[in-house]
């Protein structure tokens, strides 16, 4: 009895010296003296960047040759310990690349190309999503919206000193994130939904919103549901539903918004084409995603008499974005072009052109392994020639598909 004692005793002390020895070599130095700085890169405006958390980097490619210029690893290996920040939204503002990514802790920073230093910016947030306004040179960060709490936004000049506050506190406000923020005539403008459930039966039911943003102060607008449904047919009794803005190249681009009608394993995409926010006023463009081989809308262009959208594949046996082109009138879906492994953390838009992330380390989709002998590669969505082409880091190319 005595022995087996002795032996528990044992084993619990061995537990605890090995728990407190991972503790101890734990290596818990902040992401911002593990990460510093990168080589200094002379800025060109042919610059165009991708990013990838396969394995985390962000990459500049020049828009003219299609060549790689410069890949910076977003790894290290600091203290025998394996150390990343994982991207989660990135945008470019002037010569400055501003991410959100976790390493050890969540992190704001702005990476300034030409001197190669990653600035950590302090905030009384931890903002996940990003949006830029070049008509102000400034930069718009958003927390996830929480139901009962609401979401924090903060507007921060060029150089990340926080020029407006704004904290949304609503009970019952969904805002999927700050991408596609308009600013229009000095103020800026987001679509919001409630949180709960729609029912079908009430056509008058206020479920979808306007957000204002000007000068630390904001306004909310609510809208009648049947504002947006009255142009689709919905058989779903009860259902959950969201309307989000989807980013453009330029603040004088058409505005695009997708609506959501999920119940279940239901999901609808609706593509809305808003005209006005004071008044508003939105009209359903006819296109619309749904079933087996849904994806979601990541980027928007219109472009002469044809809309693309490109988003990631919800279902199938394929991960990566597709890009469809659409009729302007109508609606009608032309083609679609897939773009394995393409991700949704950064896409470099332009008015004729769209230049979509691919992830380097690729898994497949049957076997689950890793292939980790990849090399930097970006889709190029041409607007002019409407072909999808795959380049490689010298310049090369292979056409993935005609749109």
């Amino acid at each position: 009895m005595k022995k087996a004692r002795y032996g528990i005793l044992l084993i619990v002390n061995l537990f605890l010296l090995l728990g407190c020895s991972s503790c101890v070599f734990e290596d818990k130095t902040p992401d911002n003296q593990v990460f510093t700085s990168f080589e200094p890169l002379e800025w060109s405006d042919n610059y165009i960047f991708a990013a990838t958390n396969y394995p985390p980097s962000i990459q500049v490619w020049d828009k003219e040759s299609c060549k790689l210029i410069k890949n910076y690893s977003l790894v290290k290996n600091y203290k025998n310990n394996y150390r990343e920040l994982f991207i989660w939204d990135m945008e470019v503002l002037g010569y400055s690349v501003w991410f959100t990514a976790s390493g050890y802790q969540k992190n704001t920073i702005r990476f300034d190309i030409e001197t190669g230093r990653l600035n950590y910016i302090q905030l009384d947030c931890k903002p996940e999503f990003i949006e830029i306004c070049k008509e102000r040179n400034s930069v718009l960060l958003s927390t996830v919206s929480a139901k009962h709490v609401g979401v924090a936004i903060r507007e921060l000049d060029i150089q990340g000193n926080i020029i407006n506050t704004y904290d949304i506190k609503h009970d019952d406000i969904k805002l999927n994130e700050v991408a596609g923020a308009r600013y229009v005539n000095g103020n800026y403008y987001l679509t919001a939904s409630k949180d709960d459930d729609y029912s079908k039966e009430k056509q008058d039911e206020i479920g979808y919103r306007i957000l204002c943003l000007k000068d630390s102060n904001y306004s909310i607008k609510e809208l009648c549901k049947d504002t947006l449904i009255k142009y689709i047919e919905i058989s779903l009794d009860k259902y959950i539903s969201s309307f989000r803005m989807i980013q453009s190249y330029s603040n004088t681009a058409p505005v695009f918004a997708e609506l959501n009608i999920i119940r279940g394993s239901e999901c609808s995409r609706y593509l809305y084409r808003i005209n006005s926010f004071e008044p508003f006023d939105a009209e359903y463009t006819g296109i619309k995603y749904d079933g087996e081989s849904a994806r979601a809308m990541f980027s928007v262009t219109e472009k002469d008499e044809s809309i693309y959208w490109t988003g990631r594949l919800l279902y199938g046996d394929i991960s990566g974005l597709e890009c469809a082109r659409y009729l302007k009138e109508g609606g009608e879906e032309i083609s679609a072009v897939k773009m394995p492994h393409s991700n949704q953390l950064y896409c470099a838009r332009f008015e004729d052109c769209t230049w979509f992330s691919k992830d380097v380390y690729t898994q497949d989709d049957e076997t689950l392994e890793w292939d980790k002998t990849g090399e930097p590669k970006i889709y190029k969505v041409d607007f002019i020639n409407n072909k999808v082409l795959l380049y490689n880091s010298d310049g090369t190319y292979e056409v993935e598909g005609t749109l």
